[in-house]
């Protein structure tokens, strides 16, 4: 089931990863899968930008995987999976 987040929500989860701004990403991704009743790889493989892009291209191509990077094994997995199950 796909979790129904706003664009508003999407957008600060890409921004605290751009910015590397974990105080606040974290908290945020906890609350969005307790609200979903979802997993946090499935809330991260959901939040993409209009380019598509997600929280670990964000952090990654701006320095801060290590910073934001714990739950990011999760959305690697999760992309994995989403790829074998569905083909894409």
């Amino acid at each position: 089931m796909a979790p129904k987040i706003s664009e508003e929500e999407i957008d600060d989860l890409i921004y605290f990863s751009r910015s590397g701004e974990k105080e606040e990403f974290f908290p945020l991704l906890s609350s969005l899968a307790d609200r979903e009743k979802l997993s946090q790889a499935e809330i991260l493989s959901s939040a993409k930008d209009q380019g598509q892009s997600t929280c670990l291209h964000m952090a990654t191509g701006n320095g801060h995987l290590g910073e934001i990077g714990c739950p990011m094994p999760l959305l690697f997995f999760a992309n994995v999976a989403s790829c074998l199950l569905f083909g894409g």
